[in-house]
């Protein structure tokens, strides 16, 4: 496991629901946990910096900072139900 992605665990260990909510909006958690239902996350790649995640057609890009600075390719700006 690499560095990065202890950090992220560790960090992501702390979130709620409401942590979520306070990214984005509770609709927008919603629709990530229901698209979690029908599809699974799958880590594809990691390095000292970061992690990059593959979500149905969408790959989302995590560094230690967590999800309030991941990028996701979708065509959402800002935080997107695939970051969640």
């Amino acid at each position: 496991m690499s560095a990065v992605l202890g950090q992220l665990g560790a960090l992501l260990a702390r979130f709620d629901d409401e942590s979520y909510v306070a990214l984005a909006n509770r609709g927008l958690v919603r629709r990530a946990r229901k698209d979690l239902e029908q599809q699974q996350a799958e880590i594809v790649e990691q390095s000292a910096t970061q992690v990059v995640v593959s979500f149905g057609a969408q790959r989302i890009r995590f560094d230690q900072r967590g999800p309030a600075f991941a990028q996701c390719d979708c065509p959402a700006s800002g935080i997107c139900q695939h970051i969640l």
